[in-house]
């Protein structure tokens, strides 16, 4: 019980660790971010923070790059977008979410083809291949791993810088896949031409994983010199890396090795150093490797007790490890869950968002309809008022011009009257006198034909035409004598000089220069405001 809390402390200490090295370069990006105003560095940032929590909490890793990817939508990026994508399908690969990991992987292939971005398609179909490898369907992961090796050609064709390529990890891939199927000629010759790339690259610690494989694949077909080999080649590439992690793992590969062929001493050895080392650096898996191979060698060896004790804490180990993939499926539940409830948040977010537009597009559709309504309401009462303004001017045109003819007759039926009355005078001097009582009843029944209160008469008419003209008048001019305001009638009536000279009997030198008396008086004598304007706004 005490050594699988030691274990159980190993692991806690182990991700502390990790925690606290990676906690400044958390902080720091963090930072940058608030700082940044590119949106395109401001995505590349969010990429490395998501990068930081692959290896401690995939739910996190996730909120980073749906953030990038609402970013990248937001400015049309099909690019980043699609990257985003991938990287979002590599979450979910680790995570153990295949289906997702799949899904939002294959967002990626069209556009990365059809912009050429050759090195991003290759990185997309290498991930779509591991994902169908880790849901056991080699066929198709093999049919995305070759396409991968046909980019691979073409960028090495046409002369593409490379070094981003690290085929020997495709070749690994492929490899594993043919050493599963057990086609281990094949599985060899893609280790190898692996180990050709490492060795290109100087990539020790693949250099080191490809000749371990291919050590194990001599293993399985029992050529256990040229699998001694590889496996041993493969531990001091490690020793000289100082990879201790990697030298556990060599260890126990050999340990393995040297119990196919009976040799348990020098397997015991191996294991040993493989568990030592396994501590050392905290890895349980190691741990758990090495444990099993000790209680095997001792049982062979007739160590009992020994046997027995390492299958102890092997089990401890075996109920420890269960326990951490039990805490890795809540971990991936609960991130499945986190990602579904940010989903629908954001559904539901966008339904408002939505809901809210609609709403404003028909408050504003109702307002335009009520503008649109009041300003046809209001052209249709001004044009009412304009023609009813029409309407009224002209009637009061037509009965200034009524009054205009109407004066006009009355004075020349006065002035026909007197005239014929004048010339009967005349006539009775040269008649006998028997007629001149004759002659006299016609002229006094001529002259009961002039209209006496002709201007009178004028006035009254003017005045119901245009009573609100003399109210102004008197109002702003109380001074006007009966004469003037006389005047004033015939000239707010347009009519001319001449036509007023003839109408009362004066010259027209006498109209004009009671003209400039009745503008002395209304105060327009040395401005340029027109008589009959001004008498026309009153």
């Amino acid at each position: 019980m005490k050594r699988s809390l030691y274990f159980l402390l190993i692991i806690l200490y182990s991700t502390q660790k990790l925690c606290s090295q990676d906690l400044l370069i958390i902080d720091s990006l963090k930072v940058s971010i608030q700082y940044v105003e590119s949106d395109t560095q401001k995505i590349r940032l969010l990429w490395d923070l998501s990068k930081e929590f692959l290896t401690s909490d995939y739910s996190e890793s996730l909120t980073f790059l749906e953030e990038a990817r609402e970013l990248s939508e937001s400015i049309e990026d099909e690019y980043r977008i699609s990257k985003t994508l991938m990287q979002i399908g590599k979450v979910y690969a680790l995570a153990g979410d295949y289906d997702d990991a799949l899904a939002n992987a294959m967002q990626g292939v069209d556009m990365f083809k059809r912009e050429e971005r050759w090195f991003e398609l290759y990185e997309c179909y290498i991930l779509i291949g591991i994902i169908h490898d880790r849901i056991v369907k080699y066929e198709e992961a093999l049919e995305y791993y070759f396409k991968a090796v046909n980019i691979a050609n073409n960028i090495k064709r046409e002369k593409l810088p490379s070094s981003r390529l690290k085929e020997h990890v495709l070749f690994n891939n492929i490899g594993n896949i043919y050493f599963a199927k057990k086609e281990y000629d094949k599985s060899i010759e893609y280790y190898t031409r692996g180990i050709s790339s490492a060795e290109s690259g100087k990539d020790m610690i693949n250099l080191a994983v490809l000749n371990n494989n291919i050590g194990r694949v001599y293993d399985r077909m029992a050529e256990f010199e040229p699998a001694l080999k590889y496996l041993q080649k493969g531990l001091d590439i490690r020793q000289d890396i100082k990879d201790k992690a990697g030298m556990a793992k060599s260890h126990y590969f050999l340990c393995a090795h040297y119990m196919k062929i009976d040799e348990y001493e020098r397997a015991l050895k191996h294991a040993t150093e493989s568990l030592r080392l396994g501590e050392e650096v905290g890895s349980v898996q190691t741990q758990y490797n090495a444990m099993f191979f000790l209680h095997q060698i001792h049982y062979h060896l007739g160590n009992y007790k020994n046997a027995a004790d390492y299958h102890v804490v092997y089990k401890e180990l075996s109920d420890s490890m269960y326990n951490s993939q039990a805490m890795n499926e809540i971990t991936r539940l609960k991130m499945q869950a986190d990602f579904d409830q940010q989903e629908a948040e954001q559904l539901l977010s966008a339904q408002r968002t939505r809901f809210r537009y609609i709403a404003a597009l028909v408050f504003l559709v109702i307002c335009i309809l009520v503008l649109t309504f009041i300003f046809l309401l209001y052209q249709s009462k001004s044009k009412r008022i304009r023609l009813e303004k029409e309407g009224l001017e002209k009637d009061i045109e037509l009965k200034n011009k009524e009054l205009a003819t109407n004066v006009m007759y009355m004075v020349r039926k006065n002035e026909m009257i007197n005239g014929v009355a004048k010339k009967l005078l005349e006539l009775k001097k040269t008649t006998q006198e028997q007629n001149h009582k004759a002659i006299q009843n016609i002229i006094l029944e001529l002259q009961s034909e002039v209209d006496k209160n002709v201007w009178k008469e004028f006035e009254l008419r003017f005045q119901n035409v245009h009573n609100e003209f003399y109210e102004h008048l008197q109002i702003k001019h109380p001074d006007l004598s009966p004469n003037e305001s006389r005047l004033v009638a015939f000239l707010r009536l347009n009519m001319t000089t001449k036509e007023i000279a003839a109408i009362t009997h004066q010259s027209i030198k006498s109209v004009e220069v009671a003209r400039a008396r009745l503008r002395k008086k209304l105060n327009l004598t040395g401005t340029d405001t027109n008589l009959v304007s001004y008498l026309n706004s009153l």
